[in-house]
């Protein structure tokens, strides 16, 4: 179980793109659902500094594209 003080969370209802958003400050990861598919994505080694500017973006769904997509790695959870 992963330790809620490490992990912080939003929902992104706004957001054309993505359900959820969980970040987990000790292992640098944020896993997303998105909303087209209903799968979750695991990007590893995303900083905190990415962290906030997503939480604080406009437009979830360009910042993913812009600064997540292709810049980490991920795992792919059905």
């Amino acid at each position: 179980m992963i330790d809620s003080i490490t992990t912080d969370q939003i929902d992104t209802e706004s957001s054309k793109l993505i359900t959820h958003a969980e970040y987990n400050s000790l292992y640098h990861r944020l896993k997303l659902t998105f909303k087209t598919n209903g799968k979750i994505y695991e990007y590893k080694g995303v900083t905190e500094d990415t962290w906030e500017q997503f939480k604080s973006s406009e437009s979830k769904g360009k910042f993913f594209h812009a600064y997540i997509k292709n810049m980490y790695k991920f795992e792919k959870n059905l």
